[in-house]
């Protein structure tokens, strides 16, 4: 009021409790708990930011935290149809006989179990939101996703060999339908399983690839991305640790392909992680051209060793060394390109950023 007035002062409203905390959503309660994600407590291993809300490349415009639990569920009961139906198969063959049969059904059991275990992580993963949870879910749900595909192509490719099969082993055959069964219905037999059976692992792949989709976008591209390297890299031990113990058992042809892919991967690894964490164009350039070289080659290597592993061949346990190997190096060095893609376009302004802040002070000396 002007000096010398008897007007009282105006009376400020004072703003309603907590008023000053409500703008933009940061109520008390928001603000503990971004402290405690950030600095410890109960959130501490949650990933700092909701992923959903920086729409990126990898953008669906469906919440990560839905698809994923979502597309869990799904594996989870895939598994178990994959499960339930190789135990109908078991049961119905006589494998007394055959443990190939045998062990080949239980591998399948196995691989249903597996799958339900890693869904139920997986879904666990989501509802928390915690790398801790998510890491192991995608690395065991990218090799279960690789056995998924390597299941169809088999499945697929040796159902046009189910006549032949029967014609050149229908001796040893009979022992495992039934001395009762005539060929025709034991090809249609193996038929409607290898179609059940390959359905299945279909639908499992896709559900599988949209957990890794998901998971991916939940934890973040470039995390995604060093992971599977990590991974990666664990592969190259496995193929140099292949090669050790082998020593001496096999061709040398075999040791030379085990040690320089092993050598590959690493300097793939490297390169890609390097470029991750410094956001340089060039590194992950020369992953994504190692792993475009390195996954032509080793796919060719599958498609070429694949009909000498199936025939009578005296080196059978060599070709069944470079099929597995080279299946799951092709396997993993494509899912590695493919992140790294993704990766190189999400930070693409990221990196141009950097390069012209280091041009900038290039240009200053």
């Amino acid at each position: 009021p002007p000096t010398g007035s008897s007007a009282p002062p105006p009376i400020r409203a004072e703003p309603p409790r907590g008023a000053m905390f409500r703008s933009g959503g940061n109520t008390p309660n928001d603000m503990m708990k971004q402290y405690e994600r950030n600095y410890g407590g109960k959130g501490a291993n949650r990933m700092n930011h909701d992923p959903n809300e920086a729409r990126g490349a990898m953008c669906l415009c469906v919440p990560a935290k839905f698809v994923l639990g979502v597309s869990c569920i799904v594996t989870f009961i895939l598994g178990l149809c994959e499960m339930s139906y190789a135990s109908y198969v078991y049961s119905v063959l006589d494998l007394t006989e055959h443990p190939g049969w045998q062990t080949l059904i239980i591998c399948l059991i196995v691989t249903g179990l597996v799958v339900a275990g890693l869904s139920i992580l997986g879904a666990v993963g989501a509802r928390s939101r915690t790398r801790t949870l998510l890491t192991p879910f995608f690395l065991l749900m990218s090799i279960a996703g690789g056995v998924a595909f390597g299941s169809v192509i088999y499945v697929f490719v040796e159902s046009a060999r189910i006549e032949s099969y029967l014609t050149d082993n229908w001796k040893d055959a009979k022992t495992l339908f039934g001395a009762s069964v005539s060929r025709d219905e034991a090809e249609a037999f193996l038929r409607r399983a290898a179609v059940g059976l390959g359905v299945t692992f279909l639908l499992l792949l896709l559900s599988i690839v949209t957990s890794l989709g998901a998971a991916t976008r939940l934890m973040g591209t470039g995390y995604t991305f060093v992971a599977a390297n990590m991974g990666m890299v664990a592969l190259a031990a496995v193929s140099v640790g292949v090669g050790v113990f082998s020593m001496g058992k096999l061709l040398p042809v075999v040791y030379i392909l085990l040690f320089v892919s092993a050598a590959a991967l690493l300097v793939a690894a490297f390169t890609g992680s390097c470029g991750a964490k410094t956001l340089n164009r060039e590194c992950l350039a020369a992953s994504s051209f190692i792993l475009t070289c390195v996954m032509i080659v080793y796919f060719f290597v599958v498609g070429w060793s694949y009909p000498r592993l199936t025939g009578k061949s005296k080196w059978e346990e060599e070709w069944s060394v470079v099929f597995s190997m080279a299946l799951a190096s092709g396997y993993w060095s494509t899912l590695c390109l493919v992140l790294g893609l993704f990766y190189l376009c999400e930070k693409r302004n990221d990196i141009k950023m950097v390069e012209n802040r280091k041009q900038t002070a290039l240009d200053r000396i």
